[in-house]
């Protein structure tokens, strides 16, 4: 997945955590993003974070009211997406 395909899917990042440029020319970009599902957000958010990321938030979706806060960190080299955690990995 691209930077541009990643910022249209998730948004634009809360934060650049990281950008690196190499002597070899290689690019190392930490995006992060904080996401918090409401009661109306909660299954859409999962959905979309599963979709994406192939991230396992089904316990989001059973339980929206609950007070999470899922912050992912997106890791690319060279404008594509190569790694991605939760900022707590």
């Amino acid at each position: 997945m691209s930077k541009q395909e990643l910022v249209e899917k998730l948004g634009k990042p809360d934060a650049r955590r990281n950008y690196n440029e190499k002597e070899s020319g290689e690019v190392v970009e930490i995006y992060e993003y904080k996401m918090v599902p409401t009661e109306t957000s909660a299954v859409p958010f999962a959905r979309t974070a599963s979709a994406v990321l192939t991230f396992g938030v089904s316990s989001l979706a059973d339980n929206p009211s609950s007070n999470y806060v899922v912050r992912i960190l997106c890791i690319l080299k060279d404008g594509k997406l190569v790694e991605w955690r939760t900022a707590d990995d």
